[in-house]
């Protein structure tokens, strides 16, 4: 009994010992090394990350670049009855805007001013030494019927969904000409129009305008630049710019005329009918900074450790003299 109820005896020295100083430092060392390293793998992932996505946006870019100026030089030129000259005059007879004056294809250089878009430093302002592209042509068009309707109104094969105050070209076949006309009004297979006409064996088609160019987009912080285009709008009878694509910092054209292997940015104003093709050479910037301030093999770094990549691709028009 008295066994029991003895007291237990207090632990030595050896059993009370805790950690010396020496064994913390240590410990605190072999801790930071593990956090380090932990903190260099996601470093180091997230920069791949930033730089793959980068490369990503950079690639984008110019495909959507590339594919949405081709919709319109692939067009440029069409009235219906091939690439013929399409008369403003009796629709403007003093044109004052550019889109009143046919000129389907017609290129502008980093000096020289267009009479679309001024250069400037606002927002939607043409960013100088750049190029810019004008085009014009026809879409949604309809046969017309080979009968002895009024002056003022022609017959489609079939029905229309052309509104009232569209610009439309208005060609015949027979003769290859083609005029600008407004429409008036009509409906199911009856187009009103103005000016008077004789064109009855040809077609009726929507007219359209752009103007493609590099604009300020007044974002800094995402590089500044956009691949911008200017349009004549058949909805609010005026002319509308778009910013199309940010990340486009510049545009430089060249151009092909008929007859030649070459591509040229030099071409005199008689010239312009012959063009064949065009390359165009974007230049494509990631709307992020502090991306990397490595350069690659196809890739360069640009202000704010932007990734900058140039690409060139020619497109070829359909609608040749």
């Amino acid at each position: 009994m008295s066994a029991l109820l003895k007291m237990p005896t207090r632990p030595g020295p050896a059993l009370c010992r805790g950690i010396t100083l020496i064994e913390l430092m240590i410990a605190m060392v072999l801790g930071l090394v593990v956090v380090l390293g932990v903190i260099g793998v996601v470093s180091n992932n997230s920069q791949n990350y930033r730089i793959s996505e980068g490369l990503a946006e950079l690639q984008e870019n110019a495909r959507t670049g590339f594919e949405l100026l081709a919709r319109d030089i692939r067009a440029a030129r069409d009235t219906g009855c091939g690439p013929i000259d399409v008369d403003t005059t009796p629709l403007y007879a003093s044109p004052s805007a550019w889109w009143h004056t046919w000129q389907p294809v017609i290129g502008f250089e980093g000096d020289e001013d267009s009479p679309a878009v001024s250069f400037g430093s606002a927002a939607g302002e043409r960013v100088a030494d750049t190029h810019a592209l004008q085009l014009q042509g026809t879409n949604d068009g309809w046969p017309l019927r080979n009968t002895n309707p009024t002056a003022t109104t022609v017959t489609t094969v079939s029905g229309h969904n052309l509104q009232t105050n569209n610009i439309v070209v208005l060609c015949d076949l027979e003769n290859q000409g083609a005029m600008l006309h407004r429409v008036t009004g009509g409906g199911g297979n009856s187009v009103n129009i103005t000016p008077q006409t004789t064109y009855f064996t040809g077609q009726i088609a929507q007219y359209w305008a752009t103007t493609w160019f590099i604009g300020n987009n007044g974002r800094p912080d995402e590089g500044g630049r956009s691949l911008y285009r200017m349009r004549y709008d058949q909805a609010s009878q005026s002319v509308v710019t778009e910013e199309m694509l940010p990340g486009i910092t510049d545009m430089q054209l060249r151009y092909r005329i008929d007859g030649s292997a070459d591509f040229d940015t030099t071409v005199t104003a008689a010239q312009w009918i012959n063009v064949t093709a065009i390359e165009i050479t974007l230049t494509s910037e990631t709307t992020s900074r502090n991306v990397t301030t490595e350069a690659g093999a196809d890739v360069a770094v640009g202000a704010d450790d932007r990734l900058l990549r140039t690409s060139t691709n020619v497109i070829s028009l359909r609608n040749r003299p």
